[in-house]
C-alpha cells in the first residue's frame, strides 16, 4: 500500500498536466492485464493446492501447511497485493521505457 501512495504521488508530482493520449492508456492496459494474468494464475495455482491436499488429507490423514485457513487467508491477500506491485511495476517500467 505505502509503494502504491509513493508511485502515485511521484506520478502527481511529476505530471505537467497534459491529459493522458493513447500511448498511456496501452501502458494502463498492459498493466492491468499483467496483473491479471497473474491473479488468475495464483488464484488457480491456489485453488488446486487446497483440492489436493483436502483430497490427500482424506487419503493420507495427513494435513499440510497452507490448508490451515488462517493461513490460507493471509496467501490470499498477499497474492492481492502482488498483483497490484505488478500492475504498478509494470506501467512504472513503461513509462520509463518511453520517456
Amino acid at each position: 500500500m505505502v509503494i502504491e501512495l509513493a508511485i502515485e504521488g511521484l506520478k502527481e508530482i511529476n505530471s505537467t498536466g497534459a491529459y493522458e493520449d493513447e500511448g498511456d492508456e496501452k501502458i494502463q492496459s498492459v498493466g492491468y492485464r499483467n496483473a491479471y494474468y497473474f491473479l488468475m494464475a495464483s488464484l488457480v495455482i491456489l485453488a488446486l493446492y487446497i483440492f489436493l491436499n483436502n483430497l490427500g488429507q482424506e487419503i493420507f490423514e495427513d494435513q499440510l501447511v497452507l490448508s490451515v485457513p488462517f493461513l490460507s487467508l493471509h496467501l490470499l491477500v498477499m497474492i492481492f497485493f502482488i498483483a497490484d506491485i505488478t500492475k504498478a511495476g509494470t506501467q512504472l517500467y513503461f513509462y520509463r521505457k518511453h520517456i
